[in-house]
């Protein structure tokens, strides 16, 4: 098979159960060149949007002295003669050095990928070889010794890790954070109401919109478990199968009784979605497509996501809202996106950060974000899911870590519009695989108090 080109596809596919968070790695590699017969080790940190951190030491041969660097890294993949990709393997392209500790003179390589491949025996993706030349398709074809070996939350220990890192560096208390703020006694008593509805019987996108909906439930629930709030309090409520239809939906949003600046409430859903053109003034938000048979009249049977919806459930008052859509906003099933059969990966079992679900969800906010801008198609396929929904969990759960600092909603969902915008633009909406049927999807927000997202 002949390699085309490297491109920076930032796509995760990560579908076993529960949150799997960060993975880390212990990597051993020797170029065996002449001029580097050099011993390196790096410990490697895997994150769930497309990134990962390198930190690399090794000794200096001519000074004896100990050199330690770090190099942030960007997920690629390589595109096939047909144009699609190549997911049986992934690389991590440096994106950036920094030398934490080296005596003068350094001569090291300041740019390297690692790559990933599957193993047909297990079905992840494992640490393959390392390579500092450009293209990757050389990796581990000039003699390079290399090692990769996978850790567990329980075998990673402090002497372990500052090999690598300091104890005084933020990054070394996300390994071992100290002990959570938490709740106060009034915060503890705050409900979420979590709402989902979904066109699962949709003959076209009913599988994308089943794993959609089983991703949003169980990274909410283990989010709201984990910054303290009640189970009994995390209140669940799925609109799916023979219930899906615009009454039960207006009856469910009737129903939601949230307590004034205290409560929150998630609206999500995943289905058709279509414009109105018919209307005075036409809103840029779709429509949502809740008919519960196919020869029912979708005009009629059908939710503004923005009017319907959105400001319903803001006028209830609660602390916050998030109201999120994940579907076309124009009335065009949803493409069987072909795509490549998505490499799984393995996680480290590292736990979300209570503190930083606090900030996010104890904020007086209200946010409506959709997939997609007027008049584009919302893409996804039967082995993903939804792009959206996909992206915004990663980028949801990456914030939730306890490897991030300063998180906000803003950075979320900057992040899930990034992966999403990418993502489709590596993807074939429709044949033949030709530029004009790239997909082309925008998704849009509103979030107040601040302004409206591009």
């Amino acid at each position: 098979m002949k390699l085309i080109s490297i491109l920076l596809i930032p796509v995760f596919f990560i579908f076993s159960p529960g949150v799997q968070s960060q993975t880390v790695y212990h990597f051993n590699y020797n170029f065996q060149q002449a001029d580097d017969q050099t011993d390196y080790q790096a410990l490697f940190i895997l994150f769930e949007d497309g990134t990962a951190l390198a930190r690399i030491k090794y000794i200096k041969p001519s000074s004896g002295n100990e050199v330690k660097l770090e190099m942030n890294m960007r997920e690629f993949y390589v595109t096939e003669q047909s144009g699609m990709i190549d997911t049986s393997r992934v690389y991590y392209k440096s994106t950036g050095v920094r030398y934490i500790s080296a005596d003068d003179n350094i001569n090291s390589h300041d740019s390297l990928t690692f790559i990933f491949k599957t193993d047909p025996s297990t079905g992840f993706i494992e640490p393959f070889g390392v390579t500092a030349n450009v293209t990757a398709e050389t990796a581990n074809n000039s003699g390079t010794k290399f090692t990769g070996t996978y850790y567990s939350r329980k075998d990673l220990n402090p002497d372990f890790i500052k090999q690598f890192i300091s104890p005084d560096e933020a990054i070394y208390k996300s390994f071992f954070p100290l002990r959570s703020r938490g709740l106060t006694d009034s915060e503890k008593e705050t409900k979420m109401y979590l709402l989902v509805v979904a066109n699962i019987l949709d003959e076209d996108i009913g599988e994308a919109c089943i794993k959609d909906t089983q991703r949003i439930v169980e990274s909410f629930k283990e989010i709201a478990l984990k910054m303290g709030l009640l189970e009994k309090n995390v209140i669940i409520k799925t609109i799916t199968g023979d219930e899906y239809n615009r009454k039960n939906v207006e009856l469910a949003i009737k129903n939601l009784k949230p307590v004034r600046n205290r409560d929150i409430v998630v609206f999500y859903y995943s289905g058709h979605g279509f414009r109105k053109t018919t209307e005075r003034k036409i809103s840029r938000y779709p429509y949502l497509d809740l008919r519960s048979k196919a020869d029912s009249n979708y005009m009629v049977q059908s939710l503004n996501i923005e009017k319907d919806i959105y400001n319903k459930i803001v006028s209830k008052g609660a602390r916050f809202n998030l109201v999120l859509g994940d579907c076309c906003n124009t009335y065009v099933p949803l493409p069987k996106v072909e795509a490549p059969p998505p490499p799984r990966k393995k996680g480290s079992g590292f736990l979300l950060n209570p503190d930083n679900c606090k900030t996010l969800f104890m904020e007086n906010r209200s946010i409506l974000a959709c997939a997609a801008d007027s008049n584009q198609l919302a893409a996804g396929n039967r082995r993903m899911g939804s792009f959206f929904s996909y992206f915004f969990k990663n980028s949801l759960e990456n914030y939730c870590s306890i490897f991030q600092k300063d998180v906000s909603w803003d950075k979320i969902l900057d992040e899930t519009f990034l992966l999403t915008i990418d993502k489709a633009k590596h993807t074939y909406c429709s044949k033949p695989h030709i530029p004009a049927n790239i997909c082309d999807q925008k998704p849009i927000s509103i979030s107040f108090p601040e302004f409206l997202r591009q």
